[in-house]
This record gives C-alpha cells, structure tokens and sequence, in this order.
C-alpha cells in the first residue's frame, strides 16, 4: 500500500479533554485510562523516559477525533523534552492489518530506524508487533513499542507489550 506523504507543518490541536486521569504502572504493562490526547503524551514520556529518541507514531485515518487527539498528545511529548520531529515517521492511514505491517515494515527498513513506535489501536499495535518480530528485532532492546488496546489481545503475545488500556467505551457512563 502506498503510504501518505509527510503530515502538514502547522496542524490545529483538537481541544483538551478534561480531567485526564495520571497513568497506573502495572508490571510490564503501562496502563494508562485513555483520556483524549493526555494518555498519548504519557505514553511518549514514558518511552522517552526509557531511553527512546525516535519515535514513531503509526495512526489511523486523519478524519477520526481520537486519532487526532492521539497524535497530537504523541507531538506535545516531543515538544515537551525538545525532541526533533520528523514527520516522515508519522504515519497516517488506514486502520488495517496489512497495511499497518507494512507501513511499520518500512519504517522499520530505513536506515534510520525508530527506535520506538506509538500505535493507535489493537490492530496497528498487533501489525507493528509481527513486523518487529518479522525482522528479527527485539522488542524492546531494538524497538520498543506501546499501543493502545480496548482488550487483552497483548497479553497473548512475547514479550509482553506495554499498552494503554482503552475505556473510551466507558466515556459518559
């Protein structure tokens, strides 16, 4: 699949939510409530905190609120610890398993490789995981990878991935 050029320079950041809630560390797994673009920047700061410098961010279709939201949460943890940002490791498409693998099979290709990947769902996150594991690279000595999940799909895999648990489905109950 082909991917999208490199993301705009100036991009309006969606609107802050409100009481976003400080992450849960739980073992290997970051837990983190998914509340709007906050459980992003955390996660960012949390992989930059564990030594990661070129993150990359693997998200879905640039109309979803969330997304966007998530991004923009991913981008103010950049900002926040001066760290350069290079669009050319944002990824935006579609919410696919192949073409998920495949935008992270090429990221993961360049000779200028993430060392980390933030992704958007289960199914980026899944997809990011077997092109890691495809090209023999360790998780997380070579890259490490947090993604957010609405189930348990992570636990099923090893190593064991970090991921933030995602209650959206909770919101307004």
């Amino acid at each position: 699949p082909e991917l999208p050029k490199a993301e705009k320079e100036h991009e309006q950041p969606p609107a802050p939510g409100k009481d976003d809630p400080a992450p849960v560390h739980s073992g290997k797994v970051v837990d983190f409530a998914a509340a709007r673009d906050e459980a992003a920047k955390e996660a960012t700061l949390h992989l930059i905190d564990t030594g990661s410098r070129r993150i990359a961010f693997i998200g879905g279709p640039q109309h979803l609120d969330m997304m966007k939201r998530r991004k923009h949460g991913y981008l103010e943890a950049l900002r926040e610890r001066r760290l350069p940002i290079d669009r050319s490791i944002i990824i935006n498409g579609s919410i696919d398993y192949e073409y998920a693998r495949e935008a992270a099979m090429d990221l993961l290709r360049r000779d200028d490789r993430p060392d980390a990947i933030l992704a958007f769902n289960d199914i980026i996150t899944m997809a990011s995981f077997d092109a890691i594991k495809a090209l023999g690279l360790r998780i997380p000595d070579d890259v490490a990878i947090i993604g957010f999940s609405e189930g348990e799909t992570s636990f099923f895999v090893t190593p064991k991935l970090s991921v933030i648990m995602d209650q959206a489905h909770l919101t307004g109950e």
